[in-house]
């Protein structure tokens, strides 16, 4: 399928995650078109900056974590409590929009829950995204920003997603840095209804502006060299409570368009969060551009494959399912690679 930056369309049959089907009039760019390879589908899209990630460490006595509104005690007429004095002179941080708003109102009780249905909080770590800001940056990544760089963007096999999945992990290559913008513009709302939360590099989720929209558009930090136990709590949290998990598995951008070997580690964190909460799934998508340097004007494909769901391993002993799961992402990353498909030319696309 491929995406006109002068104009898009919804494909109202194409499948989606978890939820209803999308609308005709949805804002997701993209239409579906019948492709070569038997089975699949195409499309356009276009995403986002890059996905985001930022690290906190919350401590149950300095005050950074606002209090939820039933935990907080009102002030009295006679003198602002600790309460009031928390409010007034909250310290700054990087994140903090997604701070849980402290009004013990039974109006600002319902704005904290619809908040906090965006934030994820493991205790050590914390990711969040803004809606409003997610509602700006998914539109103008996918309107704008990809059709004008990109020749063309083009999106295959959206009708893997699985329906009955309670959590979604999604697997990609990493091929470019605009790997982190075209992905979530590939598979991010209404396409998957769940926010998408990212596991980044931590040098990259502190960098700036780059960093701002990381920690507020579900970024959260991991030393890729020798990830922390608490980020891999953190990635298990984020699939408990029923979000979408995105990690490329490979660990590094490799822009030889082969797939490397992939780190163990997203196995174990994601057969430990089918155990205590089934219905994970995994889902592999192959990236790849039309030159290594992502040049202007290239082209962009974003295959998706079968979902790999994980009840299937939770039988085996631990030590066994990791190593096996390992591989068969491999393979079906593999298989994706190899699939017969046209070549990327955005040449003679309209701009």
């Amino acid at each position: 399928m491929r995406l006109n930056s002068a104009s898009t369309e919804v494909v109202p049959n194409a499948p989606t995650v978890q939820g209803p089907s999308r609308p005709a009039s949805s804002t997701v760019t993209m239409s579906m078109v019948s492709d070569s390879v038997p089975g699949t589908a195409r499309g356009t899209v276009m995403q986002l900056d890059d996905p985001l990630n930022a690290e906190r460490n919350l401590s149950s006595n300095n005050g950074d974590r606002a209090d939820s509104p039933s935990e907080q005690q009102p002030a009295s007429p006679a003198a602002p409590g600790p309460t009031h004095q928390a409010t007034t002179q909250a310290p700054t941080h990087p994140t903090q929009d997604c701070q849980t708003p402290t009004h013990p109102t039974s109006t600002h009780q319902a704005t904290t829950h619809q908040a906090m249905d965006h934030v994820v909080d493991s205790g050590s770590i914390r990711s969040c995204v803004l809606p409003w800001l997610a509602r700006v940056l998914y539109p103008l990544a996918r309107r704008v920003v990809l059709p004008t760089y990109f020749g063309s963007v083009t999106i295959e096999g959206l009708e893997n997603l699985p329906q009955n999945a309670r959590s979604l992990l999604f697997a990609p290559t990493h091929r470019s840095r605009w790997d982190a913008l075209v992905v979530p513009c590939a598979i991010g709302r209404p396409i998957c209804p769940a926010d998408l939360h990212f596991m980044v590099s931590a040098n990259e989720a502190s960098r700036g502006l780059q960093g701002w929209f990381i920690q507020r558009m579900g970024g959260f930090p991991v030393d890729t060299t020798n990830p922390s136990i608490a980020s891999v709590r953190h990635g298990i949290k984020v699939l408990e409570t029923g979000k979408a998990l995105v990690i490329f598995p490979e660990g590094d951008i490799f822009r030889d368009g082969h797939l490397h070997p992939l780190k163990p580690g997203l196995a174990r964190m994601a057969i430990q969060a089918e155990r205590s909460h089934s219905g994970v799934h995994i889902v592999p998508i192959h990236v790849e551009y039309g030159s290594p340097e992502v040049g202007w004007r290239c082209g962009v494909r974003v295959m998706i494959g079968r979902s790999l769901p994980l009840a299937q391993y939770l039988d085996r002993p631990a030590k066994v399912a990791a190593p096996t799961l390992t591989q068969d992402l491999a393979d079906a990353l593999n298989q994706l690679a190899q699939s017969p498909t046209e070549p990327l030319n955005g040449s003679d696309l309209p701009r």
